[in-house]
């Protein structure tokens, strides 16, 4: 499992390192579709493997979304991140995994997917 952990860190990591060089000639709005579409989707990978990450774990992608919130203001101070992304609508990573995985099972039990599911 730290492996799989791992890679998603390093991407992510690697991703933002890239957007914090260009982050001042964005506008809020592509900021998050930015964040959505190169932070949000690998942590969002492959949600089943994560269901049963350990607490240190979960700590490492958690650190990756906190990263990227601050980001989207262009807030160089990691105070307040908490508030930051709850004001964004950015679940914490441990609620994300569930509720992606609740809601694929909503969709197959409602046959909303699929046949191969």
């Amino acid at each position: 499992m730290f492996s799989i952990v791992f890679k998603i860190v390093q991407s992510c990591y690697s991703q933002l390192t890239d957007l914090w060089r260009i982050e001042k000639k964005l506008p809020k709005a592509v900021k998050v579709q930015l964040v959505h579409t190169l932070i949000h989707s690998r942590l969002d990978c492959g949600n089943a493997l994560l269901i049963g990450l350990t607490l240190k774990d979960l700590h490492r992608l958690q650190k990756i979304q906190n990263c990227a919130t601050p980001f989207v203001y262009g807030a160089r101070e990691w105070r307040g991140v908490t508030k930051l992304r709850q004001e964004l609508g950015f679940l914490p990573v441990k609620s994300r995994i569930t509720f992606k995985i609740c809601l694929l099972t909503y969709k197959c039990l409602k046959g909303l997917t699929p046949s191969y599911l």
